[in-house]
């Protein structure tokens, strides 16, 4: 398997994101938290290139109520997931570990 090259047509990074930039073989599995597995990581495309998600936002202007927002839910605050609103079948509710 081989990943492709950080293409020219690839909407850019966020500045300061360390992009790969090379291409990468892969012809062995690679242990976790190698340099190895770092470069796969980097060179992986994980959206096409035109997807949003490839889109760099960090000068994108706020909200004008952005700060106003992120008040009312605390700033303070961790980020936090829903593990109960999964795509399965059924009533979406916490799941039972």
């Amino acid at each position: 398997m081989r990943l492709p090259a950080e293409s020219a047509e690839r909407p850019g990074p966020a500045p300061g994101a360390d992009q790969g930039s090379e291409d990468v073989e892969i012809d062995k599995p690679a242990m976790f938290d190698t340099p190895e597995a770092d470069a796969i990581l980097e060179a992986l495309e994980v959206f096409p290139p035109d997807n949003p998600w490839n889109l760099a936002v960090a000068a994108w202007p706020l909200h004008p109520k952005s700060k106003e927002i992120i008040n009312s839910i605390g700033a303070d605050k961790p980020l936090r997931y829903n593990r109960g609103h999964g795509l399965r079948a059924g009533a979406a509710g916490p799941e039972e570990d």
